[in-house]
């Protein structure tokens, strides 16, 4: 469970899941990794924080994260894998 009283300095990181996740290249086997932290809305150490989540789906068969997820009272953002090539 994310902890919001961490410090802006700290994260937290959880393997929470193993899942399916569907993508436009097809799906795939990931595991769920969400990292929560609190961060700074200013410059200054004493200026208020805000507390984000940050999801990423990491996929072991493509050694590549294939979704991501943000979110935070003034942040919302999504990623999602369209296309990779395995190195050779």
């Amino acid at each position: 469970m994310p902890n919001p009283e961490l410090l802006w300095t700290e994260a937290q990181y959880e393997a929470q899941a193993w899942e399916k996740i569907k993508t436009a290249k097809g799906e795939f086997d990931a595991f769920r990794i969400v990292m929560s932290m609190s961060v700074p809305k200013g410059v200054k150490r004493q200026a208020p924080t805000e507390f984000r989540t940050h999801t990423y789906f990491y996929a072991p068969e493509i050694k590549a994260i294939i979704s991501y997820q943000e979110l935070g009272s003034e942040v919302t953002a999504t990623s999602t894998l369209v296309d990779f090539n395995l190195a050779q």
